[in-house]
């Protein structure tokens, strides 16, 4: 340490600001408490978790407890051309905001500002009556025929059609998953 309270080490890497309390990695003038300032191909930043047990609490938090706060929590930016947000489920992706703010759900190249991809042609959406209540709607899409109505509880045994479009044949059926005439 000097006489300024600075630890003494190579500053161009790892840099302490005893005055204003703000560590810098890569950085000697720190403008947050941990700054870390990359300028190398690698990770700028890893957390690790590799523990051979079930564990009950998150890898980060991040915490906001002023109740006055009126900031983000958490701010993600990417001045470059790679994605903003990845989120992923080991190897497959879970979520993924790229560059032009197009988000993915079960896709890792979105090409709308919302694609949802769940593996199959139904999608399920749940939705708080009450506390104890679950009301369900479902959109479907079976070859050309695109349904909307109430899945079963579980999401996967039944879908009971309120309302179906065959694009093929121009006709809409409400309580049928055969419409029979146009509307």
């Amino acid at each position: 340490v000097d006489s300024s309270g600075d630890l003494s080490q190579d500053n161009d890497k790892l840099f302490w600001d005893a005055t204003n309390f703000r560590l810098g990695v890569g950085t000697t003038g720190p403008s947050a408490g941990v700054d870390i300032v990359q300028t190398a191909t690698t990770r700028g930043f890893q957390v690790i978790r590799n523990v051979d047990q079930a564990n009950t609490e998150a890898l980060a938090y991040f915490t906001d407890e002023h109740p006055s706060s009126t900031q983000a929590t958490v701010r993600i930016r990417n001045d470059g051309t790679g994605d903003a947000l990845q989120v992923m489920d080991g190897s497959s992706p879970a979520l993924v905001v790229d560059g032009s703010g197009n988000a993915g759900i079960g896709t890792s190249a979105p090409k709308q500002l919302l694609e949802l991809n769940g593996g199959s042609s139904a999608l399920q959406f749940q939705m708080v009556e009450t506390s104890t209540a679950w009301n369900r709607v479902g959109f479907k899409k079976d070859g050309s025929k695109f349904h909307i109505g109430e899945p079963s509880n579980d999401g996967t045994t039944s879908f009971t059609p309120i309302l179906t479009v065959d694009m093929d044949g121009d006709k809409v059926g409400i309580g049928t998953e055969s419409p029979a005439s146009h509307l």
